[in-house]
This record gives structure tokens, sequence and C-alpha cells, in this order.
């Protein structure tokens, strides 16, 4: 700000804006870059802005010597007494949609237009890009003080495998192999504990139980000592039952889901003798009833269709015992329409 830059600031800070930075007099160009670095890229992470504002001073004395830019920066802030918890949770709200954004730029690169080809250099990056934000979920999870995250986390990585085994094929023109199998692998395995653990710390997240359950089926390409607990089945079927009968429109939209879900993996476990001509039909009738309650532009009906559409897809390549219920799923997939708002 130029002139009366700090009155300025402190007006705005009188009229509600809890964190006001500025500069009492003009920055230098370089002064200015180094600003828009420091500030733009730690408050898009949540750091914290006591922080960033000794890190920036320091910065400006020391790759701006020759000005007095370090002296020029003020800061009028009311910040409130808990912002040690807030900032834990706002770092890994954005640390979720740095990885969603990484994801989402593979899908673009993965994206069959006419011309688009990638070098090995570049897919590698892409892997590394992935990999970092990653990582910086690991690094956060253990201030998480809300079970939900262990869930949207499962989540996460299910939907990175799946983008890890399309970069594996877009390199190889066929079946992913060798580190690009083990990084799948790696995924889904992290993919399941996490969905046990949201379940285990809120019993009311039976989705979760359900997804362990497809997980598993899927996992047993690699391992056929894993087993489709009949006890996990019935206690997600009982549970999704109840919500149907008591829960309101989006509990019972999600209810119905699952139960969709459910159905189509009967035909896997035995001890349900669940034939699959009536797992189609029982799984049909919780696919039209779910697409009943829910918005056609909601969230609900683009993340239940993009997770049937897995069935015929990521979960079949990975494992070809599954081509019984990825034929259900296929039956079920034109009954979800895709969501204009997400397509």
């Amino acid at each position: 700000m130029v002139g009366a830059g700090a009155s300025i600031a402190h007006a705005l800070h009188e009229e509600g804006i809890p964190l006001v930075i500025a500069s009492q007099f003009p920055l230098s160009f370089a002064g200015s870059v180094i600003m828009a670095q420091v500030l733009y890229l730690g408050l898009l992470a949540g750091e914290d802005p006591r922080t960033l504002l000794v890190n920036l001073r320091r910065r400006l004395q020391t790759e701006v010597p020759a000005s007095h830019d370090w002296a020029s920066i003020v800061a009028y802030a009311s910040l409130p007494p808990d912002l040690d918890r807030k900032l834990d949770a706002v770092q890994i709200h954005q640390s979720f949609r740095r990885l969603e954004a990484a994801m989402n730029y593979a899908d673009r690169m993965l994206a069959p237009t006419t011309g688009d080809s990638y070098t090995e250099s570049e897919w590698q990056n892409q892997r590394t890009r992935l990999k970092e934000a990653r990582d910086r979920i690991d690094k956060l999870m253990p201030k998480s003080k809300d079970s939900k995250d262990h869930g949207i986390l499962a989540s996460a990585d299910k939907r990175l495998a799946e983008t890890l085994w399309s970069i594996g094929k877009a390199r190889t023109g066929g079946r992913p192999e060798g580190k690009d199998e083990a990084l799948v692998r790696d995924r889904l395995i992290t993919s399941r504990k996490n969905y046990e653990t949201a379940f285990r710390r809120d019993r009311s997240q039976v989705w979760a139980v359900v997804q362990t359950i497809v997980l598993t089926a899927v996992l047993q390409h690699w391992d056929k000592s894993e087993e489709l607990s009949e006890d996990q089945w019935r206690l997600a079927e009982i549970f999704s039952r109840e919500e149907v009968r008591l829960g309101d429109r989006q509990r019972k939209a999600w209810a119905h889901a699952n139960l969709m879900e459910l159905y189509i993996l009967a035909p896997l476990i035995g001890k349900l003798k669940f034939d699959t001509s009536d797992a189609r039909t029982k799984a049909m009738e919780h696919a039209l009833a779910f697409k009943n309650v829910t918005d056609l532009t909601s969230i609900e009906i683009h993340s239940t269709r993009r997770q049937v559409l897995r069935y015929s897809s990521i979960f079949l390549e990975i494992n070809s015992d599954l081509k019984d219920i990825a034929g259900i799923a296929e039956e079920i997939a034109p009954v979800l329409p895709e969501s204009s708002k997400y397509a």
C-alpha cells in the first residue's frame, strides 16, 4: 500500500477482517515477489500467520538487503484463542485438496485427447507430485481429531490407486507391472486399513465396512488367503436397512448405495448363498431406490456412479475373478446418470 498504507490496513482490520498484512511503503519488485510467494503459499497451506510473518521479514532482510522492505511490513491481527487447533484442521483439509488437485491433473494427462503424448520423465514427475501430496497427509494425520478424516483418506487412497493404475497402463500400453503394480497394491492396502479405522472410531460410518469388503475382494488377486467376511457383510446390511427405515434423506440415500454395493458383492461370499441373478435383482432394486431419493446433480450420485464403474475397470483389471460381479455393476451403471456438475 502506498502513502497511508498502515492506516488503510488498520481501517480494513477495524471493519472486521481478522488478518491484514500490508506494507507501509512501496516494496521493491523483488520484495513484492517474495511477499507473494511466502504469504500465498503459506496461508493456502494453513501455516501459522505469525510464523509466516517472521519468515517473510527474514527472507526480505536476507534476499533484498539493499532495501528496507523487511521493516516496512505491518500486520493487524485478531487471532482466535484456539488458533492452533483450527490450523491443524485447515492444514489437513488443504492437504487433501492438494492431493485432489494432483489427481485431477493426472486425469487430464490421461484423457484420450488427440496428439497428447508424454515422456517417461513427465510421467515420473507426475508420480512424484502425487507422492509428495500424499506424504504431506501422512505427516499431518497425527494432528487429526476428526474420525471422518480416516474415511476421507481411505477414499483418496482408493482414487490414488486408480490414478496410479492408469498411469502404469499409459506407460506400458498394458497391465502395469513391477513398481507400478506394487504402488497400486500398497495404496489399496492402506485404503482398506483407513476404512477399518474410520469404522472403528465411528460406528455410524457403515459405508467404511462396505468399502473394506470391496477392497478385500480386489486384494485377493495378490493374496488368496484374504477372506471375505460374512459377519462384516451382515453387519453392514443390518445397519444400512435401519438407515433406510429411520434415516433422513441423505442418510437414506447412502444406505441404499451401501445395500446396492453389498448385493453386487454378495455372490463372492459363499455362505450367503446368493447367485448372480438374485444379487443382480437386489442390487438393481437399491440402485433405483438410491436414484429416487438422490439429487441427480449431487456428490452422492457422482461418487456412487464412479465407484460402480470401478468394478468393470480397475477392479476387474486387477482381479479377473471379479468378472461375474463386474457384469452386475455394468448393468447398474446406466441407472446412475453422470452429474453434469461433476462431469
